[in-house]
């Protein structure tokens, strides 16, 4: 749990979202509203959000009039070609390599934009400035405004940072509702942010597409001695990858050798690792194939066995979902909120990123017992099954269903996260 919230459960939140094995109900008088209502979304970077794309495709089937709003944008994948429309701002891009905590700067060239499109509903991505301007002319747009929350990390949550909380609890009155992706993220938003529950709905929306990831055809060769642990990723120290060449070091130094490693992805910090990964004496076990496209992970997703995610603090570690859609083995830093998918034993562990032992010992059990690997993808496959794009856009279909006071009376929330499948 982030710092600053009380370990205490969190209350039943009574919204309008049901467990993933049932329909999500809307009233006939939505959905005829649907041709009508125009929907925007804005997030100041796209830069690396590719895994939102599907979620738009499907999104766009239900509401035509849909524009995304954004500063940064890295282009359509591979099968979302013009099936959404982007409206890209422009600004000073910050780089995706950098860590920490900032207040992010976008572009007022949005303002003049959304008036002239005049969206009924506009889901804003965080607490930055766009959402500030959103507010201010909400009195006279009447637009709703949903934030959609992904989630918190300690980083996120250090109590020190009492401006920006401040920020936060100052905005929050004013919004409609709220999506987050974790379990996690509500607990944030209720505990620090101050909001009401019964405005808050719980449901992972960053998930994968198979066939999004399998689009594109990788050359570059997959190397290694099984069981391959694969990472996914920037290439920075805030992302553990020190200590998962550590606990590598470790189990070379019990003369444990049948075992690779393979990273995927580029950073600053890349020559650093390499170097470190020569001095643990690790270059026959490690592979560094760097940056490969979004739609061709999937080819690497299925030549590995394992996904590990050592991140000191990620939101939500997307590579954990798709991982687990090919039916992979888990190990997942207790600091990324992609942790609430993972069940100990059952499909793989969750671990303290800054203790190498510990990560060491649980790739041993997965190398002296290769049966797990099956297992635990078979397992990594059942939990992840119910959560699709499609799935993810009927909930936002619903959410604007409430926002606009079209849906059917609040049912109980059941925390998909930890549902048993």
């Amino acid at each position: 749990m982030g710092v600053g919230c009380p370990a205490r459960p969190l209350p039943q939140l009574p919204t309008a979202l049901l467990d993933s094995q049932r329909t999500i109900p809307v009233s006939s008088h939505h959905i005829l509203e649907r041709h009508h209502t125009r929907v925007a979304w804005t997030f100041p970077s796209l830069a690396t959000g590719y895994y939102w794309q599907p979620v738009f495709k499907e999104f766009v089937k239900l509401f035509k009039a849909t524009v995304i709003f954004t500063d940064v944008w890295s282009g359509y994948v591979r099968g979302c070609e013009g099936k959404f429309t982007v409206d890209q701002r422009s600004s000073h891009a910050r780089s995706p390599y950098e860590q920490g905590p900032r207040f992010v700067w976008a572009s007022p060239s949005l303002v003049p934009a959304l008036l002239r499109f005049r969206p009924h509903v506009v889901f804003t991505s965080g607490f930055h400035i766009w959402t500030a301007y959103l507010l201010l002319f909400k009195p006279f747009m009447r637009w709703k405004i949903i934030l959609v929350w992904d989630g918190v990390s300690p980083k996120l949550t250090d109590s020190g940072r009492r401006i920006r909380l401040m920020w936060r609890r100052l905005i929050a009155r004013y919004f409609s509702l709220c999506v987050t992706n974790t379990r996690q993220g509500a607990e944030y938003l209720i505990e620090a942010v101050k909001m009401k529950p019964d405005r808050i709905i719980q449901y992972p929306y960053q998930v994968p597409d198979r066939l999004t990831l399998c689009a594109e055809s990788s050359a570059k060769a997959v190397a290694g001695r099984h069981p391959t642990f694969l990472f996914v990723g920037a290439l920075v120290y805030g992302k553990g990858i020190h200590k998962f060449l550590e606990a590598c070091s470790l189990l070379v130094r019990i003369e444990v050798r049948a075992f690779s490693c393979t990273f995927l992805g580029q950073g600053p910090n890349q020559q650093e690792f390499q170097q470190l990964a020569d001095e643990l004496g690790l270059h026959e076990h490690v592979t560094w194939l760097g940056p490969v496209p979004y739609g061709a992970l999937g080819t690497y997703y299925s030549a590995h066995d394992v996904l590990v995610l050592p991140s000191f603090g990620d939101v939500w570690g997307t590579i954990v979902p798709e991982a687990m859609l090919f039916g992979k083995a888990i190990l997942c830093s207790r600091h990324a909120g992609a942790k609430e998918l993972v069940r100990e034993g059952e499909n793989g562990f969750v671990f303290d990123p800054a203790d190498a032992h510990e990560l060491a010992d649980y790739m041993l059990r997965l190398i002296w017992n290769p049966e797990m690997l099956t297992s635990f993808g078979r397992r990594s496959k059942q939990i992840i099954e119910p959560y699709t794009p499609e799935r993810a856009a009927a909930v936002f279909d619903q959410t604007i269903a409430r926002a606009l006071g079209a849906a059917p009376g609040a049912t109980s929330c059941a925390n998909p996260a930890r549902t048993n499948q």
